[in-house]
């Protein structure tokens, strides 16, 4: 027996038309254009959409009855004909920027073009507000976005300007200025806070026509590109963009042609929750498989801005759970490789001896004088020479460069670790940078900052003592700004002696008594909380080690290396499936602390 035909099914085989789909409200404001045809000189793309918000060529000849017969389905832009593009009326559609978040989604068939050219946005424009993708030389696709008179340029991105057709789809979050990027129903970015048009007013709402095809950038010489365009949906949302964003972007993916209904668009999040990662290299994301979110949530997938990389991190699937209870959460990845609590974000003072290790921001004492360490060929570098003299930098045959900082003070004595008070406070500015961002993060009900470090502590000599001070100043520097914080401890890694440096607890499982544990990492993490348990925006994050234990090798783990938790190869970071159940311990603390 055959199985019953779906409405997918029926629409791919023009079995029944788009429209007697109902379509989503969300397209007031908006549009659905198809290629309406060739008739007797009057071109247009029709809205599918019910708004009859159709689009219509500067030019009624143009393109002609022989382009489009070589395209059929397509609205074509033979390129370079120096006349307006085809626009949809600005007493249709006008996005105001301060108000309006909103999903574009087209199917694009492009090559990169001559020169940087507009392929859509309000017409033809670099001063009036509003929002633009810009085609370059290379083949990426540039956003812009215009408010108050000044242009802000997103991340460029690469994947569709090859001739082919690509699902290209972009969503703007008014709330936050987050823009969301996806290619093929495929996260590739989110680009945080790329503009702030909380004010409002006129230097947020566009003024000009919505066109498709447009002139130069940043020139007066008419330069079309060359495109087809098989199917444009705009959808417009005054409440937030809705919760399940994946899900849309897969759906605009499979059926390009379809409109979207009410049913599959959900509200937005019942809480928006924005967090701030401290953290190594296993917090910033090292396992060789990324991954990104599948259904609910912001279209977030590695590498996490703005300092994670191409490889996996535990970040969208954290933010996949928060979605699936329709919480918005955003991340905001700035953790750094190979940097320790002490060394490298807080500040630490060690008085020179030869062979004394150091990472790129250490303090040395020395002859009476504060020195820095503002280049090293490598983290956890012996120094052999010591520095000397007040001259403003030196470099040694260790090829260790130290910045001269001043004579001693009364505080700067070996050990002493810097509190966020004190001048020398974030020797590499990581903390600074961090804050910047957190700054930035808008429209969120709360802000959280995630600290997790280790490794580079174990390699560097931290004792439980020094361990828990970091993070308690870390900890502090961080409420001082009005953040609640998380503490965590990071996951097991089978380097040298570093899982007995984390614990002391070798078998310990998520029942396991943190306040039994001797050890510098997971000793001084307990510690930590311990002396910040009066403030209740202070708690603790995952504790990795016990929630997920002692995770195999991959040479172990042999066929099933990516599908089930364990080490990556290096037997130092973990691979996806161990940040995924990472992500699933954070989540878990997250919410026995009510947060989100």
């Amino acid at each position: 027996m055959g199985r019953t035909l779906s409405k997918d099914d029926m629409l791919a085989g023009g079995l029944i038309d788009a429209m007697t789909l109902p379509p989503a409200d969300a397209y007031a404001g908006g549009f659905l254009l198809f290629a309406e045809g060739y008739r007797s000189g009057q071109f247009t793309a029709r809205d599918s959409s019910g708004q009859f918000n159709d689009a219509v060529p500067g030019s009624l000849t143009n393109p002609t009855q022989a382009q489009y017969a070589a395209n059929p389905g397509y609205i074509t832009f033979p390129g370079g004909v120096a006349t307006q593009p085809m626009a949809v009326p600005r007493e249709r559609v006008a996005l105001d920027l301060s108000t309006d978040s909103f999903i574009l989604s087209v199917v694009l068939n492009a090559s990169a073009p001559a020169a940087a050219a507009f392929l859509l946005g309000n017409q033809v424009d670099t001063t009036g507000p509003g929002f633009k993708l810009v085609a370059q030389t290379n083949g990426n696709i540039q956003p812009m976005v215009t408010i108050n008179g000044q242009n802000l340029f997103g991340n460029s991105f690469g994947g569709a300007l090859d001739g082919a057709d690509h699902r290209l789809f972009v969503a703007f979050d008014h709330k936050s200025g987050d823009l969301h990027v996806a290619i093929d129903g495929n996260g590739l970015t989110v680009m945080p806070a790329l503009y702030d048009a909380t004010g409002g007013g006129a230097g947020t709402k566009q003024a000009t026509d919505f066109f498709f095809g447009g002139s130069s950038v940043g020139g007066t010489a008419a330069q079309y590109p060359a495109m087809k365009l098989g199917a444009a949906h705009l959808l417009v949302f005054r409440k937030g963009l809705p919760i399940n964003l994946p899900e849309v972007a897969a759906r605009l993916n499979t059926a390009p042609r379809r409109p979207l209904t009410n049913t599959e668009l959900r509200a937005s999040a019942s809480l928006r929750a924005h967090l701030t990662v401290i953290g190594q290299s296993n917090e910033n994301g090292s396992a060789s498989v990324p991954d990104g979110i599948r259904a609910r949530g912001p279209l977030l997938a590695d590498g996490v801005r703005p300092n994670g990389g191409a490889k996996g991190s535990m970040w969208p699937r954290l933010s996949e759970l928060a979605g699936l209870r329709d919480r918005h959460l955003m991340v905001g990845n700035y953790a750094v490789g190979s940097t320790s609590i002490l060394h490298d974000w807080c500040g630490v003072l060690r008085a020179w001896t030869n062979g004394l290790k150091i990472d790129k921001g250490t303090y040395t004492l020395a002859g009476g004088n504060v020195y820095k360490a503002t280049a090293v060929p490598a983290q956890a570098t012996a120094s052999t020479v010591q520095p000397a003299g007040t001259g403003a930098t030196q470099t040694g045959a260790d090829n260790i460069t130290w910045t001269y900082m001043a004579a001693a003070r009364a505080q700067d004595v070996d050990g002493y670790i810097y509190p966020h008070t004190d001048a020398y406070f974030d020797p590499n500015g990581y903390m600074a940078a961090a804050k910047a961002g957190y700054d930035k993060a808008r429209g969120y009900d709360i802000k959280a900052v995630y600290i997790a470090l280790g490794q580079q502590d174990w390699t560097l000599g931290t004792t439980r003592a020094e361990f828990a001070r970091g993070l308690v100043i870390a900890a502090t520097y961080w409420r001082s700004v009005g953040a609640r914080v998380l503490l965590g401890v990071t996951n097991y890694g089978a380097a040298g002696t570093f899982d007995q440096w984390l614990t002391s607890n070798a078998g310990a499982t998520p029942n396991t008594s943190a306040a039994t544990d001797t050890a510098p990492g997971v000793g001084g993490w307990w510690d930590a909380l311990q002396a910040l348990a009066g403030d209740p925006m202070v708690r603790p994050g995952d504790n990795a080690r016990y929630a997920l234990g002692v995770l195999p090798s991959q040479a172990a783990l042999g066929t099933r290396a990516h599908l089930v938790p364990g080490m990556e190869g290096d037997g130092i970071h973990a691979n996806n499936p161990g940040l995924k159940a990472r992500a699933a311990a954070l989540d878990a603390a997250i919410q026995t602390a009510g947060w989100w």
